[in-house]
């Protein structure tokens, strides 16, 4: 049986340690004490049923790495765990804009039963909400989903809100662009010009804005899941005579500025392409 360490848990370890860590102070781990096989949980069930027509690129293994804050090489072994569980199914599927079926995941009934007590034991967790004017708002998860997104994401807010408990509406919004304009890899020059006007807009500090950046250049902010997808692909179309030659490799290596491919991606896709190829023969 999986065991899974939720809010309540840090809680009560907290009142039987005797320590003086209030209620509602920031966890002392990401995502409020949220394990990755719980983040994965969320995730599906906000990216929908696999078996649709076009299922989301969110629904595959790198896609649920990049939304719910895994190493990849780590997320085959949380999903096994949860389908042994029960609580996830996985299946081949054409997935948008991607050439080949791929293999998408989906919650069971017990995974979706799952995923709503977890949205219901840390909806109540305290943050602050620092608006875009400058205001703080003090309230719920919940509470600051609704404000933020509607009926929407949860696990987008949870994954927003810094270490010192705080969802910073324009720290957020910024990331965000600065993922869509580093989807290919390249900043362009009218690119730069749209950062330099929204940063003004949002009054990103340049602190901020070199953090942020930073943060893209040094791949601590993960290439776009579609570009990701591109490169496996092009992989497996190199790999299909068991070679790389030495055009072959300085197209690759052009393709890893092109789509924000580090070293360390392209190994973990290599050793996954390799191994469904000596698989299947």
């Amino acid at each position: 049986m999986i065991r899974f360490y939720a809010l309540h848990d840090w809680i009560n370890l907290q009142s039987e340690l005797n320590t003086n860590i209030p209620l509602y102070s920031p966890m002392p781990s990401k995502h409020f004490g949220l394990s990755a096989r719980e983040r994965i949980l969320l995730h599906l069930f906000y990216a929908g049923k696999a078996g649709q027509a076009g299922a989301s690129p969110d629904a595959t293994e790198r896609g649920i790495a990049d939304s719910a804050g895994i190493q990849y090489k780590h997320v085959s072994r949380d999903l096994n765990a949860l389908k042994a569980a029960n609580m996830v199914e996985e299946r081949l599927e054409h997935v948008k804009n991607h050439a080949r079926r791929l293999k998408v995941c989906s919650l069971t009934p017990v995974g979706l039963r799952e995923a709503g007590g977890i949205i219901a034991r840390i909806s109540d967790f305290k943050v602050a909400l620092r608006l875009r004017d400058g205001k703080t708002v003090k309230g719920t998860l919940g509470e600051t989903r609704k404000m933020l997104h509607g009926d929407n994401n949860l696990l987008r807010v949870v994954t927003g809100v810094d270490a010192n408990g705080v969802y910073d509406e324009r720290i957020v919004e910024y990331r965000a662009v600065l993922q869509e304009v580093w989807k290919d890899g390249v900043l362009s020059g009218d690119e730069r010009a749209l950062l330099d006007r929204i940063a003004e807009s949002l009054r990103i500090t340049p602190g901020e804005r070199n953090r942020l950046e930073g943060g893209i250049k040094k791949g601590k902010i993960q290439p776009r899941t579609d570009g990701i997808l591109l490169y496996e692909d092009v992989l497996r179309t190199v790999l299909h005579d068991g070679r790389i030659s030495r055009d072959e490799a300085r197209i690759l290596k052009l393709l890893w500025s092109r789509l924000g491919i580090t070293g360390e991606i392209h190994e973990e896709l290599l050793g996954k392409v390799t191994k469904e190829a000596q698989e299947q023969t």
